[in-house]
């Protein structure tokens, strides 16, 4: 008999969460079928041509709380950033910025803050390049 997993989410309403299974879920909404279960939210699951409407126990299980089933909540879900980094030297005295290289991949990015020397005058960091919503995935 597999257990649980007893690490404690705290699920909040509006937000997507991961299944056990990889599946993403679409905003969670309390859930008003007068039963236990507090959150619903729409899935798609792979076997299925429509998405399915399931619902889950306040701890974010999906049946039972005694064991795993696949769609037991098990993490929320992090949108992934696809755009492109900036390197840029931030001087410590005046706080001002100077880009030093925009476009890079965030593995470049890396490796060009790891190129510059420490000192006390100045830092070299790496940031996202862009914050539209476009951007994450």
């Amino acid at each position: 008999m597999n257990t649980l997993n007893t690490t404690e989410i705290k699920i909040v309403t509006g937000k997507r969460y991961v299944l056990r299974n990889g599946i993403i879920t679409d905003a969670i909404k309390q859930s008003a079928n007068g039963t236990n279960y507090v959150f619903e939210a729409t899935i798609q699951e792979p076997e299925h041509n429509t998405k399915t409407v399931a619902c889950w126990l306040i701890n974010g299980s999906y049946l039972t709380t005694g064991e795993e089933h696949r769609n037991d909540i098990v993490s929320e879900y992090e949108k992934q950033y696809t755009g492109t980094y900036k390197v840029y030297k931030i001087f410590r005295k005046s706080n001002r910025r100077q880009i030093i290289r925009r476009g890079l991949t965030r593995d470049e990015a890396k490796q060009l803050v790891n190129s510059y020397p420490d000192s006390n005058r100045s830092m070299v960091v790496f940031d996202k390049q862009f914050y539209s919503a476009k951007y994450f995935v």
